[in-house]
């Protein structure tokens, strides 16, 4: 139903050795049901596991019909959801 484009590299300089799954785009029907959200973010984790990854994290643009599935993918996850945003 969609494709997930992902990375693994460093949390960051101070935890260096943490490896995080980095989302890095996705193909997915902006009209996908919350059931398929769930799918992904349950491949995901199987993803991280698999490649020693602490942590997932999704380095997209929320912008646009995919906002409110990526907020509510995570929130259903349990998971922390924060936005970067430029000053």
């Amino acid at each position: 139903m969609g494709c997930i484009v992902f990375s693994v590299g460093e949390y960051g300089a101070s935890k260096k050795d943490c490896k995080v799954l980095y989302i890095i785009g996705f193909s997915f029907p902006s009209t996908a049901p919350q059931s398929a959200w769930a799918s992904l973010i349950a491949h995901g984790r199987d993803v991280a596991k698999d490649r020693g990854c602490q942590y997932i994290m999704f380095d997209v643009a929320p912008n646009g019909p995919y906002t409110e599935g990526i907020i509510q993918a995570g929130l259903s996850a349990r998971a922390q959801v924060r936005f970067t945003l430029e000053a």
